[in-house]
């Protein structure tokens, strides 16, 4: 029902790729498709030879993208479908690789946050995880560490080593079936280039044990997003589901009052001197901070970085963050937002610190915010730049003063790449 609701407002007219018509390794013809997400319909036209379009396929980009090369020098992994075939794949020395996933990969391995707490020699000491919850949640008070900070540290570092996987360069990893997922931990891409991530259902990177986040905010702070690019080049994620069952935190008690126990981060996030990512044609499914550009003023390695390309994809009931850019020159054209609940939802795209961002085509309903300037609080806050063309913003605008408006920047995306821009159906209010 999402991908038919989807077409109904965005007029596809291509696949979202430059295609061949045949690959050696698949055999199977490029016919075009309007479909976002991880199926089988999707997998049956990837081709390996396939580009992105936008940042990713601009200046200087890999003559063979991820892992695929004409001459079959890359090693293939078929029928990847448990964690240890996953874990091999990624860990063996190649100078390419392909990883076709056929099944849910559970990063996890089925372990509960009490198993972790157990493993970690504190069963005596906390009889389950909600008691570890509510003792944890007892110390901390404001602009300080909890008491129980290293034993958090402790607990969270148990979690990451087996949770979080490590993506090598020249990779490509491809959902082979609509059963193709990586669930509940986390992709990382950092200090790596030329990397692909199509068709796959990317879920729920939940951490168990949040820090207590003692600066500026006083709350809880989750570390894990379902991918994360640092300091790497040549990116593109295609045709993924990601997200999480739900946003709705639970309630801890603390000495400054009732919080969130907030064991999500970001869906995908992008920093530290990255560049060149296109994502696209992916769908974006209940998430709070669903996108974030540059990570604050700073992070100055950011400066003249962050090239990416969002196009055609769908933010399903994402509250914000879609996304929120720091220092990055972004491009954002053919995707569609519906927060469902304008209430409950914050912002669409914010224009932060040094950034410059071209939207154009996007169709945004049900939201409080379209188009938003972020504030910092610091006093050294160059504001950033957003271009608007064609956009389609039924937004509420709660308060006009946080209204980002057009305004011209120095960049125009068809001086970096060629792509090709979808007109709208404008059917906003039937």
């Amino acid at each position: 029902m999402k991908k038919i609701y989807l077409l109904l407002f965005l007029c596809f007219a291509i696949f979202g790729c430059n295609s061949t018509n045949t690959d050696e390794h698949l055999n199977i013809n490029s016919e075009s498709i309007n479909l976002i997400g991880n199926s089988l319909e999707v997998f049956k036209v990837i081709n390996l030879s396939d580009r992105p379009i936008g940042w990713a396929n601009s200046q200087n980009s890999p003559k063979n993208y991820g892992g695929y090369s004409p001459n079959n020098s890359g090693k293939i992994y078929d029928n990847v479908d448990s964690y240890e075939k996953l874990k091999q794949a990624l860990s063996e020395a190649v100078e390419r690789r392909i990883i076709f996933i056929t099944n849910a990969i559970d990063l996890n391995a089925g372990k509960t946050p009490y198993d972790y707490i157990v493993n970690c020699g504190y069963g005596d000491e906390y009889s389950s995880y909600e008691d570890y919850k509510q003792k944890f949640a007892q110390t901390c008070v404001k602009d300080s560490k909890s008491e129980l900070h290293d034993v958090q540290q402790n607990l969270f570092n148990a979690q990451k080593r087996q949770v979080r996987i490590n993506i090598p360069s020249n990779t490509t990893i491809i959902g082979k079936n609509s059963q193709a997922a990586i669930l509940n931990g986390e992709i990382n891409i950092t200090n790596k280039e030329n990397v692909v991530i199509r068709n796959l259902k990317i879920w729920n990177a939940e951490d168990y044990f949040p820090l207590w986040y003692q600066s500026k905010e006083n709350n809880f702070n989750s570390v894990y997003d379902n991918i994360t690019i640092d300091n790497s080049k040549w990116i593109w994620i295609d045709h993924c589901t990601i997200g999480e069952d739900s946003y709705e935190y639970d309630k801890v008690i603390t000495p400054v009052g009732e919080l969130d126990w907030v064991t999500y981060d970001g869906a995908i996030d992008i920093g530290r001197g990255s560049q060149f990512v296109t994502i696209s044609w992916c769908e974006f499914n209940n998430h709070d901070k669903t996108m974030l550009i540059g990570y604050g003023p700073e992070y100055t390695e950011d400066e003249g970085k962050l090239q990416v390309t969002i196009h055609h994809n769908y933010f399903n009931n994402c509250k914000s963050r879609l996304p929120l850019v720091r220092y990055g020159t972004v491009h954002v054209y053919n995707n569609l937002y519906d927060c469902i609940d304008r209430n409950k939802s914050g912002f669409c795209i914010g224009a932060g610190y040094k950034s410059n961002i071209y939207a154009e085509k996007n169709i945004i309903k049900n939201c409080k915010y379209g188009f938003r300037t972020e504030k910092l609080s610091s006093g050294n806050n160059i504001a950033g730049l957003i271009y608007l063309e064609d956009n389609i913003d039924n937004s509420t605008y709660w308060d006009e003063t946080k209204k980002a408006v057009s305004q011209k920047i120095a960049w125009n995306p068809k001086s970096s790449y060629e792509y090709y821009c979808d007109e709208v159906i404008k059917i906003m209010n039937k």
